[in-house]
């Protein structure tokens, strides 16, 4: 029986950079303290997870090595792959609004997507925004008026088309907001929210 001192330190890192391709990397650290670095690149998680066992079995007992010492590949899926969560995203949304003011009320805010990763064109995605839009002093005949805009919108986007790292998506959203409008500079100043 081997004690703890003669087993080598494994360390696996997993990296999906898109939807295309699994990375995995198998660090081993020798009882002697050598160590030693395998790389793979496979299409699926069942092919990583294959592979990943074949190597840490030759890294445990280099004499399990088959005669080709190569590793089973698995057979490719057939038929739909089923849908995998992908990732979150959260970043800076900008936007320039046309319609609730006399011109364009420029807005920032923060958007939250889930993606997910399917097979053709089903990329589905569900985005989530905050956003605050604002036109300041706009002029008309008896005074001058501010807007603003705050927006909350959600969307589901089920079809989409992937080129390396850039995404298009076609999206069905539907939002609430309150619009704000106030007057200055004229005989009765106002202010109103809707």
């Amino acid at each position: 029986m081997q004690g703890a001192a003669d087993v080598p330190r494994l360390h696996i890192v997993l990296d999906a950079p898109d939807a295309t391709e699994i990375r995995a990397r198998l660090d081993v650290t020798w009882p002697d303290q050598q160590r030693s670095t395998r790389t793979l690149a496979a299409v699926s998680c069942e092919e990583a997870n294959a592979a990943l066992a074949f190597l840490i079995t030759l890294a445990l007992d280099p004499s399990a090595a088959p005669a080709s010492a190569t590793a089973p590949r698995p057979s490719e899926p057939s038929g739909p792959q089923p849908l995998a969560f992908e990732r979150f995203e959260l970043g800076p949304v900008g936007q320039l609004l046309f319609g609730p003011a006399p011109g364009a009320m420029f807005g920032l805010g923060l958007q939250l997507t889930a993606t997910w990763h399917g097979a053709g064109p089903w990329l589905p995605a569900l985005r989530l925004s905050a956003t605050y839009g604002w036109q300041r002093d706009a002029s008309a005949a008896g005074g001058t008026a501010d807007f603003s805009l705050e927006a909350l919108r959600l969307a589901l986007c089920p079809l989409g088309a992937r080129w390396g790292q850039w995404r298009a998506q076609a999206c069905l959203g539907a939002g609430l907001g309150r619009l704000r409008a106030s007057g200055a500079g004229s005989f009765a100043p106002q202010s109103h929210s809707r």
